[in-house]
């Protein structure tokens, strides 16, 4: 376990490993999501006038685009997370070998 000079690293690295847990498990679904649901181009031309006549084509695509976003997004800060808990952790460990 961690003790009482590495308590607020420890803290640190379990905080930044909920967050990636977190974000995996709204990326992943949301990923399968967007699979599901297919692009204009690949409706059948009835399928795609209803959905032109109930949801409207741009609404529908604005929709996809957003949420393909925020999973870009979600995956983008994966590794910001990943280099800031390594570099906090790189940061703490010479003023531990100092003292």
């Amino acid at each position: 376990m961690c003790g009482s000079a590495a308590v607020s690293e420890c803290a640190s690295v379990a905080a930044v490993a909920c967050l990636l847990r977190h974000m995996q498990e709204l990326s992943v679904p949301l990923g399968r999501w967007l699979r599901a649901f297919p692009s204009t181009g690949a409706l059948h031309p009835f399928e795609a006038s209803l959905l032109d006549l109930t949801v409207g084509i741009a609404t529908y695509t604005s929709v996809l685009a957003k949420a393909d976003a925020l999973r870009k997004g979600l995956q983008e800060v994966r590794p910001v997370l990943s280099a800031s808990a390594g570099q906090t952790a790189a940061v703490r460990q010479p003023r531990g070998d100092v003292m």
